[in-house]
């Protein structure tokens, strides 16, 4: 049997071997918490502009398309180090989850540095 890293959390797994699509998360949970946090996501990008209803309907090629913008620039680096992002957006996540009232508004204090670090080193920014 092969073993896999769960996409949400990272750690390693024994796919089923029933059929199906190839399983990507480690349990239902993670699945859920994956597809609400992408919603949430999707969501926030569209009030802030940064992406509309008809890239999501049109799929990936259109929300690539738009000139100048962030998915533009990071669309390169993500697709070769998925692995990595998807690591780091757990953790980020987990960050976020743990943060109560209206600590939403400090996120970027709450972050902690090595955390900050990793992104920052991902994306060639430090």
């Amino acid at each position: 049997m092969s073993v896999t890293k769960c996409l949400w959390c990272g750690c390693a797994f024994t796919p089923r071997d029933t059929g199906g699509s190839p399983a990507k998360f480690c349990s239902a949970a993670h699945r859920k918490a994956y597809h609400s946090a992408v919603r949430h996501w999707a969501e926030a990008e569209i009030a802030g502009g940064r992406l509309t209803v008809t890239q999501i309907r049109n799929g990936a090629a259109a929300a690539s398309s738009t000139q100048g913008s962030a998915i533009d620039d990071l669309a390169p680096i993500a697709a070769e180090r998925f692995g990595e992002a998807a690591e780091m957006l757990a953790d980020l996540v987990g960050v976020l989850f743990g943060l109560r009232g209206d600590a939403w508004a400090a996120v970027c204090a709450a972050v902690p540095r090595p955390l900050q670090e990793r992104i920052d080193r991902y994306f060639g920014w430090s």
